[in-house]
């Protein structure tokens, strides 16, 4: 498991007033991570950042997907940032060079696509992701917003232990923490790379509602409430489609922790949360129990009958022993189908 994040630049003036990080348990085998980043622009005319994050093990088109597209529909945008929208307008009237989003209390920022082609590189040294954002153009706001989406072939903050009974998802995110800095981070310093201040951190995690919470930092903790899937539906769009995805209401809950930074100096974010589910629970039991008990019964009316040692042995045994039979195996697996097959 890659629990980290390091955003580092050698621009000193680079600051990320708001991180965004979303990880999607999805029940398949399929991992999602969302990042979006709202950075103060200043007199810079390029951002240059880069990043050690999960990756898979080739970063294609394919994997890497930039979110702009969903995120300037209006309807879209009101959901994923939770505020009313007073004004949306492309810049230059053409939505390509970016679009400028005011909302009602007045924040303004400049969402800008990111070109898989153009604006990002994997250092194949480092195996890091460089991201490369042009701020030329003067109708770009004083904060601009990146967002993309990340499929991994493992789960990228995550790991699971599978127990006789339950399972366990241990999910974990740490952000430009130094004392667990990665080799590929350790070349980047050295090459004065430096890590970027970051005022927010928001960490969603989209679990099955299944699962139970066993653990989450309450000082954190922000809200945990039902996925929207309606809104989700409409804000993946094509993504939707390509990734064969299918949300559907009362499945996923959305788990919402936040940090803040205090002072001016550059800060590391860690959130820790633990998840899990019973693969044997009270009413696997409870079937076990009234299966235990019929059989019994079975076996007591079937001790009843006279045997005749005249008949072949397999005559001589009871029709109850028979169905107390059948009844026990099918419990068996009932119980390995609960462990090993049931959809997770």
């Amino acid at each position: 498991m890659d629990n980290f994040i390091y955003i580092l630049s050698k621009q000193p003036k680079i600051t990320i007033e708001r991180l965004h990080i979303c990880t999607w348990s999805i029940e398949r085998n399929t991992y999602f991570t969302e990042y979006g980043m709202e950075i103060k622009r200043d007199d810079l005319k390029k951002i240059d950042l880069q990043m050690a994050l999960p990756l898979p093990q080739t970063l294609t088109d394919k994997s890497f997907k930039c979110l702009y597209n969903n995120i300037i529909n209006p309807e879209n945008c009101r959901f994923i940032f939770n505020a009313e929208i007073k004004d949306i307008s492309p810049i230059n009237g053409q939505s390509p060079f970016g679009t400028r989003i005011e909302f009602n209390n007045d924040r303004k920022i400049t969402a800008l696509p990111i070109d898989f082609s153009d604006n990002v590189k994997i250092d194949a040294d480092t195996h890091t992701l460089s991201l490369t954002i042009d701020i030329t153009n003067e109708q770009i706001s004083d904060t601009i917003y990146v967002r993309f989406l990340i499929k991994t072939d493992k789960p990228a903050f995550s790991y699971e232990k599978k127990e006789v009974t339950k399972r366990i998802i241990t999910n974990e995110v740490r952000v430009n923490e130094c004392r667990t800095a990665s080799p590929a981070v350790i070349k980047l310093q050295k090459k004065n790379y430096e890590p970027v201040t970051i005022n927010k951190c928001f960490c969603f995690n989209i679990i099955p509602n299944s699962y139970s919470i066993d653990f989450i930092d309450d000082k954190k903790l922000k809200t945990i409430r039902g996925l929207e899937a309606i809104g989700f539906n409409h804000y993946l769009d094509a993504l939707k489609e390509e990734f064969k995805l299918s949300l559907k209401e009362h499945e996923y809950n959305i788990v919402f922790s936040k940090q803040e930074n205090a002072s001016s100096s550059p800060i590391h974010y860690s959130f820790f949360s633990r998840y899990s589910k019973e693969y044997i629970g009270n009413i696997q039991i409870g079937v076990a129990v009234a299966v235990n008990i019929l059989c019994s019964l079975l076996f007591a009316c079937g001790s009843l009958h006279p045997i005749n040692y005249g008949t072949p042995l397999l005559c001589r045994i009871a029709i109850e022993y028979y169905i107390a039979m059948i009844i026990l195996l099918c419990l068996i697996f009932y119980l390995l189908y609960c462990r090993f097959w049931r959809k997770a």
